[in-house]
């Protein structure tokens, strides 16, 4: 198994897409998939990501990843449903 984390540059070895991995999914079945964005052009063009399944991704760089996989999971949770504020009367 492939340690694939967040902002690294991957290669899709089927297409030749490459790009950096944005994001991540897990499915019932067992299959995991990596959003892989590309880089944004000089002339600041863009194109948008691809999800690319795991065995088909290569690592081309792993030198300047900008967050790992476990901080994100580890990251405090700062949204979604939340108890009501009490006026504390």
């Amino acid at each position: 198994m492939k340690k694939i984390k967040f902002g690294i540059t991957v290669k899709d070895v089927v297409t030749g897409f490459t790009g950096v991995v944005c994001g991540r999914a897990s499915y019932i079945t067992g299959c995991r998939q990596y959003l892989v964005s590309p880089k944004v052009k000089a002339d600041g063009e863009h194109k948008s990501g691809m999800w690319v399944d795991e065995a088909r991704l290569e690592i081309c760089q792993d030198l300047e990843r900008i967050v790992l996989a476990e901080e994100v999971e580890k990251a405090p949770v700062t949204g979604g449903p939340q108890d009501s504020p009490s006026r504390g009367l």
